[in-house]
């Protein structure tokens, strides 16, 4: 026994490191695209980017209707039955595929709505060229969900590099060729097509061979229901990533946007920390969950959650130290007040409420998808109540602020609902 919790923890650890390696290339990346748009182009340019990439996310998240964590729920609990895993994940593309189709067909029809909404039209022309993406992001999700799933985490990190890669290689080949700039966000659906080619291609020696199509309509059925009673609370997980954003677009102009989310890509960047560390702890959590074993799962919980905080609390600290060298070493000279504040205020909170972040998706692993979905709406309504309060007051600083507070409300939240539905104290 003692020897299989060795070579368990060796595997965290190795996982964790390839995964930090990825976090870290992939924060490189974010902080490179945002940079090399703020130069080449403007800061107005940089606000509708960010801006088209916010409703891409949040139609993404529909697309691919909540069913990759299904995947994630189901295939740590059938990982011994590779004939399971399998129409699991077949059954989650098929799903996947269906939704992603009719997302985008009504995407097209209200084509005309984002620029309305946040009165730009070339967020309206860039909206247009990512749509075709999302059919590649549902089907990348739930590939990736599968690998997570079954811990080949180096894997899971290769190709989340891969993805930004994709996206930098694009916005250079973009550069060069003189594009239209009002169609810049197209090389998000370049990226995921890309990676879509990879990671199909990887996947299918896991996934060839007889399907047994009652089987395969079972789980259909099965990922179709927990999708939709898990869909909401994942969607709001991702718009509440980029709620400042949306509502600053509302208030402001393109070229305020361009500088918040300027800043906060760099925090962005910083919190992939804990996602990384929740891509980890996921499978981890749903073996939990099959054992039952409510004293070894608030062990495992409460040491993680205390190594969490450590670590990315002092990576904090350094980080808001140390972000004025940014400055120099791009030769930003405009406007480094506001992007310094705004990246120290995010960093700030995310490190206070970092013990807890990497267990936002405690409930689903441990069955529980509704209530999943009630933490999230508690999460994203106490964000975008903070943000709405204070963005008309303080401006881009009160997107900063409000978003931050919102973290408070969510530990104080996940403790209470833990305990009252998992009866263990997180």
């Amino acid at each position: 026994m003692q020897m299989l919790n060795k070579l368990t923890q060796s595997k965290f650890n190795t996982d964790l490191l390839w995964n930090m390696a990825s976090f870290g290339l992939v924060a490189i990346i974010g902080i490179l695209l945002n940079i090399i748009i703020f130069k080449v182009y403007h800061t107005d340019v940089l606000g509708v980017f960010n801006q088209v990439f916010a409703i891409y996310l949040l139609l993404s998240q529909l697309a691919v209707g909540g069913v990759h964590l299904g995947v994630q729920r189901f295939v740590p609990a059938y990982i011994k039955s590779e004939m399971q895993t399998k129409h699991i994940v077949i059954a989650a593309l098929i799903v996947s595929t269906i939704i992603s189709l009719l997302v985008i067909s009504i995407g097209y029809l209200l084509k005309d709505l984002p620029a309305r909404i946040l009165r730009s039209e070339p967020v309206g022309a860039g909206y247009l060229s990512v749509l075709p993406g999302l059919l590649f992001f549902s089907w990348n999700k739930v590939l990736l969900s599968y690998h997570n799933g079954c811990r080949r985490m180096k894997a899971f990190a290769v190709f989340n590099f891969l993805r930004y890669a994709a996206i930098l290689a694009g916005l250079i080949i973009f550069i060069l060729m003189h594009l239209q700039v009002d169609l810049l966000p197209i090389i998000l659906s370049g990226a995921e097509c890309l990676l879509f080619l990879s990671v199909i291609t990887y996947s299918f020696p896991f996934l060839k061979g007889a399907i047994h199509l009652k089987r395969l309509k079972v789980w259909i059925r099965t990922q179709y229901y927990f999708g939709n009673k898990a869909l909401l609370g994942n969607f709001l997980l991702d718009v509440n990533t980029k709620v400042d954003v949306f509502i600053l677009g509302i208030f402001l102009s393109d070229s305020s946007v361009g500088i918040y989310s300027f800043a906060s890509t760099f925090a962005e960047g910083f919190m992939q920390l804990p996602v990384l560390l929740r891509n980890n702890i996921n499978p981890i959590l749903a073996k939990l969950s099959v054992k039952g074993n409510v004293e070894l799962t608030q062990k495992v919980v409460q040491n993680s959650k205390a190594k969490f905080l450590k670590l990315i609390g002092a990576v904090g600290i350094i980080a808001i130290l140390l972000f004025p060298l940014v400055f120099v070493v791009f030769a930003l000279e405009n406007h480094r007040f506001d992007i310094w504040l705004i990246f120290s205020i995010l960093v700030l909170f995310v490190s206070i409420s970092s013990g807890y972040q990497p267990f936002l998706m405690l409930f689903n692993q441990f069955g529980h998808p509704w209530q999943q979905t009630k933490f999230i709406i508690v999460l994203f309504l106490s964000n975008a109540f903070l943000v709405l309060m204070l963005v008309p007051v303080m401006g881009i600083y009160g997107a900063a602020l409000g978003t931050g507070l919102s973290f408070m409300v969510q530990i104080a939240y996940q403790k209470w609902a833990c305990k009252q539905i998992l009866n263990f104290n997180i």
